[in-house]
């Protein structure tokens, strides 16, 4: 990659109900891929395009936090919890834009969610405050969706704090929330897939009926 010109950031969304492998293998693998200082994991507080989290927000926000502990390019974002209505992604960008207004703000999503972005409130303005990092997975074909005003490489992250849509191979973890929850409500084992302080969180607090012991 060529010369940096200035801070370049990762920001990963979601509701993190709960915070899985998943996510973490994404954001380390883009620390490493795109040479991101920190990726903010920024915890979604009212999802306007799912249903609302199975888990009350302190105790997503401290398993997020626990998982972050980890690893020091991961930085838990609470912006979103100070925000009455919806967490609209255009707002967090704005936020994020004036906390960060030199850097080179790269906007982590999923191949489904970037084949749903037009319906996303206000989405033509996004482009103008992060870039995008849409990460591929098996089974999606993004051919279509590859608008040719905003396609780029990963070098040209040097030279944009904005505009740019970098198409980039992700992790292949197997695993999703609701598979996790489905999981746990059952009283399965879930270790592999999560944080073992996640695991331990979790259970400790008989999060997504967890099966408590008989007394």
């Amino acid at each position: 990659m060529g010369a940096r010109l200035t801070a370049r950031i990762g920001l990963l969304g979601g509701t993190f109900d709960p915070v899985h492998n998943g996510h973490l293998a994404v954001a380390v693998h883009l620390c490493a891929e795109l040479e991101l200082e920190t990726v903010r994991l920024i915890l979604n507080a009212v999802p306007p395009h799912r249903m609302s989290p199975a888990c009350p927000v302190e105790h997503r926000l401290a398993m997020l936090e626990i998982a972050a502990a980890r690893d020091d390019r991961l930085v838990p974002d609470t912006r979103e919890l100070a925000r009455s209505g919806p967490s609209y992604s255009v707002w967090t960008l704005r936020s994020l834009r004036r906390e960060f207004p030199d850097s080179c703000l790269c906007w982590i999503v999923g191949a489904d969610a970037w084949l749903g972005l037009k319906s996303w409130y206000r989405w033509h303005e996004l482009s103008s405050l992060a870039n995008f990092i849409v990460v591929k997975r098996p089974g999606w074909d993004l051919a279509e969706a590859r608008d040719s005003r905003f396609w780029s490489d990963a070098k040209d992250l040097s030279e944009r704090t904005a505009g740019a849509c970098v198409f980039l191979d992700g992790p292949l973890v197997d695993v999703s929330a609701n598979d996790i929850r489905e999981r746990i409500a059952a009283g399965r084992d879930v270790s592999e897939l999560l944080p073992q302080p996640v695991w331990s969180y979790i259970r400790r607090e008989g999060l997504y009926s967890y099966p408590q012991p008989t007394p």
